[in-house]
């Protein structure tokens, strides 16, 4: 249970406390025959915190000095044990003096002190107290008893009780003319409404001049929005108490609560990096303000974030540090809630001896629909980590049925998820497939909520409980024997935030409004509210026939590879198999690296047609030549699907050309952007050796490239001369660039590709860096504005780099996006001289009317052909060596999009 009152006493000095308090208790109030006496929790101004109230404190010294380290106690020491024990002597020593104000405060403290170990007696303490302020007509002070209790009864989903006693402290604070505190029970009320109405409160709090309130509104408006995953509303309002927050300096802890919402839904939506620096905020402001009551919360919520992203190593000892404050400060529920998530995490990293002794400490009692959706959570996580399948069951389904009861949809998906995944190890696969696709159906409502811009729906897609989601529907559907339905799921997994990118910015240009600029894509916060409904079977077998095509599509979940084959008029054929993504994508790596042999090399070559080809090669066309559209996944990505080699000594290039896509969706835009390039007249522009290049990201100068001149001679020989446009040395800057490209068709460039994984919009291709402006970043390839067939990156490894949460790789992603229907990419770093022979013979092949798919497979052909004749040599120390037929030579370039 999380303590809700948010009183902020700093750490000080015991005596420093005793004789601030007590000169506030000297200011008596005169009595009046006809008005009652002051008698209240009052509003400390300077910790927005509470001081006991009452005019007969200077007649007892001794009670007020107790009553004050009563309060000292709770709100800065966060020690129960000792409240209590100050406050029964004081409630004794009020007794005696006949002092029911003095009693009547000593038990509301007590009261507030009792929650974290008996939340049951608090409710009658709480009760009590009421009875004791209203016997001495203390008005104040009820109130503020009935607002406590009010916020136990919520805490324990008694709505309507909770708002009976809320409405009775509204009440009583605006009788008294305390208008900041009926507000501030207002706020209390109307969120714990299911059908709130905080526009009306807002206008009330703005009327009141209280901007410090009004920043609490917004945060618990963000909150309640958010319990219904709307997270771009939630955003607003939460940056708008954030905003508001910057000017109430006394007001940390509220705006530490605020900062933990903003970093929830960021994590939520993939963005845990994000979320962790709002999670860092948020502790300094609770260290600062000296109240630790909702640091445990703020631990757990980073180590949930580092969890997110499986980095076990830091979310441990997360949880741990949260543990040992809930400790420090005596919050048994805390305790048990911190104690709980670290045996789900123990469990879920494959300790279960350390996750059973913390599950013995927790009871099974629960307190509300809430606690009982996390609590009931913990055990099924234990439990399946255990191996105790039916009991983790079990456990699930009370979670699930607890979180629906309290509205936390959030909570819902991640414990209807991990029932599904349950009932799909116990070979239940209907009640899995069932209960898995009623996940996302939420799953789909929290999509359609996400903040619409690009950064955060990539984040919400590659999140590892949406690709979790997938990965067992896939499962289930294949274990029902439905390779069209899984098919189908594989496809709307896929590349959604890109698609929604594509239609987003397709939907702009046709209302005519403002193109983004490079500076907004920086972070990737461009616009983009549009959504995609995903392809059926049918529509993308039209896409194959539009190609004429075969799709082969891939799905990697982390112990289990998926692979189908769709062809026009025939069934979908799937093949499964278990197989760990980690060794995949070892075995893939293996194949950018050097070998120390050609038959090491090709080792991995043939390993890798043995776990992608073998098993469905029956299914693809019979004859040679035909084209593959190829849909890879995870680290597939980054191979060279024509090197393939089968056991007969084919690589898969002598058999079909091909190329890949991200997603069959895609098709549909890569179409139209080749429909308006074909609309124009041909035109080549080459962007080559640039003359003075920037600085690498570890400010060393990157090295010259003579060779590309070279390459380009080659080329531009092959091409009609007024279809050409070349750019090279001091030529190739951007100015000249940003001149020459309305008319180009086609963009060649043969220059540096500086890849950063940390910040991808900030990878670049070099340029002639005249005035330190020598980079055409990602970020400025979205702001362009192309109608291009083809564009080829000839430098290294530019089809690399980070893979986007949707599964597109950086550069090739922001050229689909600025207007390119095709990209030639590079997977490894390409030896000068084989690709100087390749690339003019790609080009050659172009020129003769060949579409990119044909051409690069030509070339490749071409290639493989000279090696195996050695007619390529190399020189080294000992003289001319013939180069061997290795992929490295020859198969590095990846064809993306329109083939």
């Amino acid at each position: 249970m999380q303590r809700r009152l948010k009183a902020h006493f700093i750490r000080a000095l015991y005596t420093a406390c005793i004789a601030l308090t007590t000169s506030l208790f000297a200011q008596q109030v005169p009595r009046s025959t006809t008005e009652a006496p002051p008698c209240s929790p009052v509003r400390d101004p300077a910790y927005v915190g509470f001081i006991p109230s009452f005019p007969d404190a200077p007649a007892f010294p001794e009670l007020a000095r107790s009553l004050s380290l009563g309060y000292n106690q709770h709100f800065a020491l966060h020690d129960p044990k000792a409240t209590i024990a100050t406050l029964t002597r004081a409630r004794a020593d009020a007794a005696s003096a006949r002092n029911i104000c003095a009693d009547a405060l000593a038990l509301y403290v007590f009261a507030l002190s009792t929650e974290d170990t008996n939340f049951d007696g608090a409710f009658a303490l709480f009760e009590e107290d009421i009875k004791l302020f209203q016997s001495i007509h203390s008005v104040a002070g009820a109130a503020h008893a009935e607002y406590s209790l009010a916020r136990i009864f919520l805490l324990r989903s008694r709505l309507d009780d909770a708002l009976l006693h809320y409405r009775a402290a509204i009440h009583g604070f605006e009788s008294v003319g305390d208008t900041r505190s009926a507000l501030n029970a207002e706020i209390a009320d109307v969120a714990a409404m299911k059908k709130p109405d905080f526009p009306t409160l807002l206008t009330k709090v703005r009327e009141a001049n209280f901007p410090c309130l009004e920043a609490t509104l917004q945060n618990s408006w963000s909150d309640s929005i958010h319990r219904s995953n709307h997270f771009d509303e939630a955003m607003e309002h939460a940056q708008a108490a954030e905003a508001l927050y910057a000017n109430c300096p006394d007001s940390r802890q509220q705006r530490a609560s605020n900062q933990t919402s903003m970093g929830r839904m960021e994590r939520q939506q993939g963005r845990a990096l994000v979320a962790l620096e709002h999670y860092r905020l948020a502790l300094q402001l609770q260290q600062d303000s000296g109240d630790l009551s909702l640091v445990p919360q703020t631990y757990n919520a980073m180590g949930v974030a580092y969890e997110s992203i499986s980095d076990y190593t830091h979310a441990i000892p997360m949880y741990k540090k949260g543990l040992a404050v809930a400790q420090d400060i005596h919050s048994q529920p805390l305790i048990e809630f911190l104690e709980g998530n670290l045996a789900a995490t123990y469990a879920r990293h494959h300790q279960p001896k350390l996750a059973l002794p913390l599950l013995k400490n927790l009871t099974a009692t629960t307190l509300s629909d809430g606690q009982s959706c996390t609590r009931f959570g913990q055990f099924g996580n234990v439990y399946e980590g255990t191996g105790d399948l039916e009991r983790s069951l079990a456990s699930y389904v009370i979670a699930v049925r607890s979180c629906r009861a309290d509205r936390n949809f959030d909570r819902t998906f991640e414990e209807g998820g991990a029932q599904a995944k349950v009932e799909f190890k116990l070979h239940r696969f209907e009640d899995s497939f069932g209960h898995a696709m009623e996940m996302l159906a939420l799953n789909e409502e929290m999509r359609e909520h996400v903040i619409a811009s690009d950064a955060y729906k990539q984040g919400f897609t590659s999140a590892h409980q949406t690709r979790e989601l997938f990965d067992l529907i896939i499962a289930d559907l294949t274990a029902l024997d439905r390779p069209t339905q899984a098919f189908e799921m594989a496809e709307q997994a896929r590349s959604r935030a890109f698609l929604d990118l594509l239609a987003s910015h397709r939907a702009a240009e046709a209302a005519q409004k403002p193109t983004p600029t490079g500076a907004q894509f920086q972070k990737g916060l461009i616009a983009s509210p549009e959504h995609v409904t995903p392809l059926t079977n049918a529509a993308m077998l039209d896409a194959a026939t539009r190609l004429h095509s075969t799709l082969l599509a891939y799905w990697i979940a982390k112990d289990s590879l998926y692979i189908w084959v769709a062809r026009p008029g025939e069934a979908v054929f799937e093949a499964s198999t278990p197989f760990s993504s980690d060794k995949l994508a070892a075995l893939v790596s293996a194949t950018h690296k050097p070998q120390p042999t050609l038959a090491a090399s090709l080792r991995n070559w043939r390993a890798l047609y043995r776990i992608l080809i073998a098993p469905i090669e029956a299914h693809l066309p019979p004859s040679d030549g035909e084209l593959l559209t190829i849909v890879p996944s995870g680290p597939l990505f980054a191979l060279s699907f024509p090197a393939l080699l089968a056991p007969n000594g084919r690589f898969l290039a002598e058999r079909y050309r091909s190329h890949t896509i991200p997603t069959v969706g895609l098709l549909s835009f890569t179409q139209r952007n080749a429909e308006h390039a074909n609309a124009s007249t041909s035109h080549y522009l080459f962007v080559n050796n640039p003359a003075r290049l920037p600085l690498a990201p570890d400010g060393h100068p990157l090295p010259l490239l003579a060779g590309t001149a070279v390459e380009v001679d080659s080329i531009v020989r092959l091409l009609p001369a007024t279809q050409i446009t070349r750019l090279d040395g001091r030529d190739a800057n951007p100015m000249h660039l940003d001149m020459s490209l309305p008319t180009a068709t086609n963009l060649h460039f043969a220059t540096h590709a500086i890849l950063n994984d940390a910040d991808p919009y900030a990878s670049f291709l070099a340029l002639d860096d005249a005035d330190h402006k020598g980079k055409l970043t990602v970020a400025d390839i979205y702001a362009l504005h192309l109608d291009v067939r083809l564009v080829v990156l000839s430098a290294c490894s530019t089809a690399l780099g980070k893979v986007t949460g949707d599964g597109v790789a950086g550069m090739s992603r922001a050229f689909f996006y600025a207007g390119a229907a095709s990209v030639l990419a590079t997977l490894w770093d390409i030896a000068d001289q084989p690709t100087a022979r390749l690339i003019p013979r790609f080009y050659a092949a172009l020129a003769s009317g060949q579409p990119p798919s044909a051409a690069i497979r030509t070339a490749e052909l071409s290639m493989l052909s000279d090696l195996r004749h050695r007619r390529i040599q190399t020189r080294t120390l000992a003289g001319p060596v013939a180069m061997p037929p290795d992929p490295a030579y020859w198969a590095a370039f990846s064809l993306t999009g329109e083939p």
